[in-house]
């Protein structure tokens, strides 16, 4: 099966920020090397990834790795050895509250 694009508008509305496609949750396929993007018209965020089970921060399981802040992370493509199974992430703005999706990553 070809590789899967979802895209997340990242909408920031002091001291609010709402990601609009699925309330900013993703599952992606490892196997398939689905790809992701960040984007936001509003300004620059940040993101921060952390185990599901754990709640330990983890690097971004992604290739290339983002960097942060910015309004745009491109397409980023699920890491193949990306460890753990299940992630939760934040979106940090200045100035408003984080916001925490989730994203399913299945080998």
């Amino acid at each position: 099966m070809p590789a899967t694009q979802t895209k997340i508008t990242v909408q920031i509305s002091k001291p609010n920020i709402t990601c609009i496609e699925k309330d900013g949750q993703a599952h992606l396929h490892r196997a398939k090397q689905d790809q992701i993007r960040w984007i936001s018209h509003d300004g620059p965020f940040t993101l921060v990834f952390t185990d599901f089970d754990s709640g330990a921060t983890v690097p971004a399981p992604f290739t290339p790795p983002p960097t942060f802040p910015t309004t745009d992370t491109n397409w980023l493509t699920v890491h193949v050895s990306a460890v753990p199974r299940y992630f939760k992430y934040f979106v940090k703005a200045p100035g408003c509250n984080d916001l925490d999706p989730i994203i399913i990553v299945d080998n």
